[in-house]
């Protein structure tokens, strides 16, 4: 019932004419910030893993990560999943690892939400904790992570998806 009133709100702003919310808020616990450039992400832990397998450390060790910050209830996210498959189309012959997470563990929503959104890429469900860590406050949030195993970028900074993977490959061939 809840996310019938959330989804019927979001039509009835859009039908209105009103600006619709740019980003839905995590439900995650207030942090003082997201973590941003040279900081070191925390593991990727979750309830379950839809998509695949968790990622291990070997998968992602050395690879420019994309992490995808997500929730199956979330209007905007659902409208960022086309530029973010498309970029993850664009770059996956280059190695990037696309990781998604979502702080809610409704499993069935969150397959729909995946099926809908055409993403194939890994998703883990009741990340809430590594959500947390990562100081994610609304969603969605991206955050690019460079070969080196630190963040290069995230949402909340100036620039595209498409720009910051592009910088992390390059850095990571110097």
């Amino acid at each position: 019932m809840y996310v019938r009133r959330r989804l019927a709100l979001l039509f009835l702003l859009g039908v209105c004419g009103l600006p619709v919310l740019s980003a839905c808020d995590s439900g995650a616990p207030r942090r003082t910030g997201m973590l941003g450039p040279g900081a070191t992400p925390p593991p990727l832990v979750a309830q379950a893993w839809l998509n695949g397998p968790a990622p291990s450390a070997s998968d992602l060790e050395g690879r420019v990560v994309v992490i995808d910050v997500w929730a199956h209830w979330c209007g905007p996210c659902m409208q960022a999943a086309p530029h973010i498959v498309a970029a993850y189309d664009r770059f996956k012959s280059q190695g990037v690892v696309f990781v998604g997470l979502s702080p809610d563990d409704a499993r069935q929503e969150s397959e729909e939400f995946l099926a809908t959104a055409r993403i194939p890429w890994t998703n883990g469900i009741g990340a809430g904790a590594t959500c947390e860590a990562l100081g994610v406050r609304t969603i969605p949030t991206l955050f690019v992570i460079g070969a080196d195993g630190r963040i290069t970028w995230n949402s909340n900074l100036d620039g595209t998806l498409d720009e910051a993977i592009e910088a992390a490959l390059e850095r990571a061939k110097s």
